[in-house]
């Protein structure tokens, strides 16, 4: 999904539209998945702590990246390649949360994600801050 959003991104500059960039969260955990409400009213929603979780390590990336918990890590790591990993405390925990950023997967897959070159310069000289 990564990789595919440069080809999106081309199609959305050639209508005159703005970039887009997505961050992908993931965890693994039960969830409650299905129909919930009554007859009058339902909705298929998937709800429950794990859900909450995997937002909340969403909210951790930035365009471009995916992020996993521990519990993924756990399940896949010897398949991911990791760029990166970091202790975070999300919102409304008390505990510390290791995230890891997969920069590829290995195996059947056999893809790593793609950078862009970075935007940034090298300035000639310091600017002073005041």
């Amino acid at each position: 999904m990564q990789n595919a959003m440069a080809e999106v991104n081309k199609r959305n500059r050639s209508e005159g539209l703005p970039d887009l960039e997505m961050g992908i969260g993931l965890n693994e955990t039960e969830v409650i998945v299905g129909n919930i409400g009554s007859s009058k009213r339902s909705k298929y929603a998937v709800v429950g702590s794990g859900v909450n979780l995997t937002s909340r390590i969403e909210s951790y990336t930035v365009g471009g990246q995916i992020l996993i918990s521990e519990s993924v890590y756990s399940q896949a790591g010897k398949l991911l390649r990791i760029d990166a990993q970091r202790d975070v405390f999300p919102k409304g925990s008390e505990i510390s949360l290791r995230i890891y950023e997969v920069g590829g997967i290995a195996g059947a897959y056999n893809i790593a994600l793609r950078k862009e070159a970075s935007s940034q310069i090298t300035l000639a000289g310091q600017i002073p801050v005041i």
